[in-house]
C-alpha cells in the first residue's frame, strides 16, 4: 500500500461535525495563520467572488489548504487523501475517465473497456514501489483522483520519459470538471513527489485536452510527441 503524503494524511480519519463546524466558522472570521495552522485540516477552496480583500484573504488560505466550494454547493468542504487498497475500483473509473475525456466521445462500457491489455496493465500490481496516489472526496462523494507510477524502457505508458521519472495519471468525474478540484489533486501529488525526492513528473495529453492549460499553468512543458497525445515534463529539482 502507497505510505501516506504529506499533510494529506491528516485528513484521515475523516472529520468530526465539530471540525466542520469550526472551519466554516474560521472561515467567516478569517482567521489568522497561527489559528489556520492550529485546525491541521488539508482542504482547499474553489471559487468565483471578485477579488475583494476577502477574496484575496480566501485565495491566500486556498493555497494553504484550506476548502472548496464545490458546484453550486456553498462552501463545500473537500478532503484530499491518500489513495488506499481499497480505491483500486475508484482509480480504474478515474483512469477510464482520462481516457474518454472527451464528453463527445462515444464511450464503450467500463466493465469491457477494463479488459484490455493497454488498460489493465496501467494499474497492474498498484502498490509497488513509486506508486502514490491521492483522491478528492466531499463527504461520502469520490470526486476525482490523481496518480503516478514509475515504469521501464521495456513497460511503460504513453508518456514515460525515463525510469526515474513517474507519470502522472488524473482526472475528475464529468460532472464535476472546472471547478478546480484536478487543480488541487495535482498540486497535491507534485507536492508529494517533490517529498519523496523525484527529479520530475511526465503525464501524456492530447493537445485539444481542456487539461492541458492546467498542466502548462503548473509548469509542465512540452518534451515530446507519441501518436497523437504531448508528452509534459515538470522538473521538480
Amino acid at each position: 500500500m502507497p505510505r501516506d503524503c504529506g499533510v494529506v494524511a491528516r485528513l484521515t480519519p475523516k472529520l468530526t461535525s465539530c471540525a466542520l463546524w469550526r472551519l466554516r466558522r474560521a472561515a467567516l472570521r478569517l482567521l489568522s495563520d497561527r489559528d489556520q495552522d492550529h485546525l491541521g485540516t488539508s482542504n482547499h477552496r474553489v471559487g468565483s467572488q471578485a477579488m475583494d480583500r476577502r477574496a484575496r484573504r480566501m485565495k491566500s488560505l486556498a493555497r494553504r489548504g484550506i476548502r472548496h466550494s464545490v458546484g453550486q454547493q456553498p462552501e463545500t468542504i473537500l478532503e484530499i487523501r491518500p489513495t488506499t487498497a481499497e480505491d483500486r475500483g475508484f482509480l480504474e473509473a478515474m483512469l477510464f475517465e482520462a481516457f474518454f475525456w472527451d464528453p463527445t466521445a462515444t464511450r464503450p462500457a467500463l466493465s469491457a473497456f477494463r479488459q484490455r491489455p493497454a488498460f489493465r496493465k496501467l494499474f497492474s500490481c498498484w502498490g509497488r514501489h513509486g506508486d502514490r496516489g491521492v483522491v478528492a472526496e466531499d463527504g461520502a462523494r469520490q470526486l476525482g483522483a490523481a496518480w503516478f507510477r514509475l515504469w521501464t524502457t521495456n513497460l511503460h505508458s504513453y508518456g514515460f520519459v525515463d525510469p526515474t521519472t513517474p507519470e502522472v495519471g488524473m482526472a475528475v468525474a464529468m460532472i464535476y470538471r472546472r471547478q478546480g478540484i484536478g487543480r488541487a489533486l495535482l498540486s497535491e501529488l507534485v507536492a508529494t513527489a517533490r517529498a519523496d525526492k523525484f527529479p520530475a513528473l511526465s503525464l501524456s495529453v492530447d493537445p485539444f485536452n481542456p487539461a492541458r492549460a492546467l498542466y502548462e499553468s503548473l509548469g509542465f512543458q512540452k518534451v515530446g510527441e507519441s501518436g497523437t497525445s504531448w508528452t509534459f515534463r515538470l522538473p521538480l529539482d
